[in-house]
């Protein structure tokens, strides 16, 4: 089972860049079991507001079954 995580974030926002070397890593280290999907929030504003995303950075766990976790 592959578990997706999206990560929502904008260039603007410090914590999100301090976070993406952590992400890289663990995306390297599992390979096809974990699926790194960013969203910059300030050009898919739309798909941000579906999730509820409200602050940033949100990472948010999905597998087949759905969301979960969120964090």
């Amino acid at each position: 089972m592959t578990v997706r995580v999206l990560d929502f974030y904008a260039d603007w926002c410090g914590p999100c860049k301090t976070q993406d070397p952590i992400l890289e890593e663990v995306q390297e280290e599992l390979g096809d079991a974990f699926e790194l999907q960013k969203v910059d929030v300030d050009q898919e504003q739309d798909v941000a507001n579906q999730y509820q995303v409200r602050s940033l950075p949100t990472l948010i766990v999905e597998n087949d079954d759905g969301v979960v976790d969120r964090f």
